[in-house]
């Protein structure tokens, strides 16, 4: 899946880039951003609900659930180690610009 490119086509444009089992929002803040930095960071499944990580400030925010197929290509295992991910995290509510 290295490099390949999912398009989402919300009122503004979105790119997501694939990272191995991230991937990361490149665009804009669609799905808002961590409210400490404002930045995407990248997202992650957990089964179909999916959700943003900010590794820096290890904060995450759900974005919601069935949104992209993508989930779809990946595994039990995969899935167990994204949630092991997020609970290194706290979750917040996101950061949206104001001018959204």
């Amino acid at each position: 899946m290295s490099g390949k490119i999912i398009e989402f086509r919300p009122k503004t444009p979105l790119r997501i880039q694939v990272l191995g089992d991230e991937y990361e929002i490149t665009d804009d803040l669609y799905f808002g951003g961590c409210p400490v930095c404002k930045k995407s960071g990248y997202f992650l499944n957990v089964e179909r609900d999916h959700w943003c990580v900010c590794d820096e400030h290890k904060t995450c925010w759900s974005i919601g659930s069935n949104l992209f197929s993508n989930w779809m290509n990946e595994d039990w295992a995969t899935w167990q180690r994204n949630n092991a991910k997020l609970l290194t995290c706290t979750v917040v509510d996101p950061w949206y610009p104001e001018n959204r």
